[in-house]
C-alpha cells in the first residue's frame, strides 16, 4: 500500500511517454523525480521501464535477491572464507528477514551492496585508502536505493568500526585520520 503505487506511477508514466521529472497532478505538484523514497534511479528500479507493473516488481525483487547473495558470497570470499561457507553468508543474507520480508520497501534497494560496503570499511581500518573509488561507488548505490535513514545508521556504525579497528590494532592516530578522512571524501562523493 505504501510504496507499490510509485512503482506502477513510475510504470505508466515511463509507458505513457510522460516525464519523471514533473507532473503537476501528483503529489501536490511536487516532483515526483525529487522524492527520495521514489527510487527513480535506483538499479533495482529499471525493470519497471521495460516491463508491466507487476513482472516489473517480480525481476527486481528476484535482482535484489540475486544482487544481495552473490555480494554476500563476494565479501565472504574476501574475507577469507572457504567457497562453501561463502556460499552459505551469501544464502544467508540473500534470505534475511531485512531482505526477503520486505522486497517492495526502499531498505531492500539499499541493504543488498551492505556486504561490498563492509569489505570497503575494513579494507580502509587496514590501511588500504586506495580503495576509494570502490566504496564511493557502493555508498553511491545504498543512497540510491531510497532510504537515507538506513544509509545514515550504516555510516555511523562503520565509523565506529574503523575506529575501534584502528585503535585495537594500534594503527596510531596518523593511520586513524587517514582511516576516517578518506571515507568521509568516499561519503561526499557517493553523496
Amino acid at each position: 500500500r505504501q510504496h507499490y503505487p510509485w512503482y506502477v506511477f513510475m510504470n505508466d508514466t515511463v509507458a505513457q511517454g510522460d516525464s519523471l521529472l514533473w507532473n503537476p497532478l501528483e503529489g501536490c505538484g511536487m516532483p515526483f523525480f525529487a522524492l527520495w523514497r521514489s527510487r527513480c534511479l535506483s538499479p533495482f528500479s529499471l525493470p519497471f521501464h521495460f516491463f508491466d507493473a507487476e513482472t516489473g516488481l517480480k525481476v527486481s525483487a528476484f535482482l535484489k535477491l540475486l544482487a544481495a547473495g552473490i555480494c554476500g558470497f563476494l565479501a565472504g570470499r574476501r574475507l577469507g572464507f572457504a567457497p562453501a561457507l561463502a556460499l552459505f553468508i551469501g544464502l544467508s543474507f540473500q534470505l534475511s528477514a531485512s531482505m526477503f520480508h520486505w522486497l517492495s520497501s526502499p531498505l531492500s534497494d539499499t541493504l543488498p551492496w551492505l556486504p561490498l560496503l563492509l569489505i570497503f570499511v575494513d579494507r580502509l581500518a587496514l590501511g588500504r585508502i586506495h580503495y576509494w573509488p570502490f566504496g564511493a561507488l557502493v555508498l553511491a548505490l545504498m543512497l540510491l536505493g531510497g532510504e537515507p535513514e538506513a544509509v545514515g545508521g550504516i555510516l555511523i556504525v562503520t565509523v565506529f568500526f574503523i575506529i575501534a579497528r584502528n585503535l585495537l590494532g594500534r594503527r596510531g592516530y596518523v593511520q586513524l585520520f587517514a582511516s576516517l578522512s578518506t571515507y568521509a571524501i568516499a561519503a561526499a562523493i557517493a553523496a
